[in-house]
């Protein structure tokens, strides 16, 4: 009979503990899971410089991508005069295909 009245202790003992576990958002309420003040203050000034800088960057992608080409085109403007001083490998003769016939 001692067995038969610990069983359904147990039995109960664990159904509260899991409903207890499953609780919803019981996260929120524990103090060492949650945020510090400091940490939600740097965390949403992060997103706000984030979200600030890609909408910058949006905007002027017209004006970057042409800087970015003059650029490019200065350097290969450097490139050829520096190359153009240097001498020029001769090209290969190339077979016309005309053939002459004694």
């Amino acid at each position: 009979m001692h067995q038969r009245v610990r069983l359904p202790l147990i039995l109960i003992l664990l159904v509260s503990l899991s409903f207890g576990s499953c609780q919803r958002e019981r996260y929120r309420k524990d103090r060492k899971n949650r945020l510090s003040r400091h940490t939600i203050k740097a965390s949403d000034y992060l997103a706000k410089q984030a979200i600030e800088l890609t909408q910058e960057n949006i905007d002027n992608r017209e004006s970057t991508e042409k800087k970015d080409r003059k650029r490019q085109e200065k350097q290969q403007k450097e490139l050829n005069e520096a190359n153009k001083r240097t001498s020029k490998v001769a090209q290969v003769k190339k077979h016309k295909g005309n053939f002459k016939f004694y």
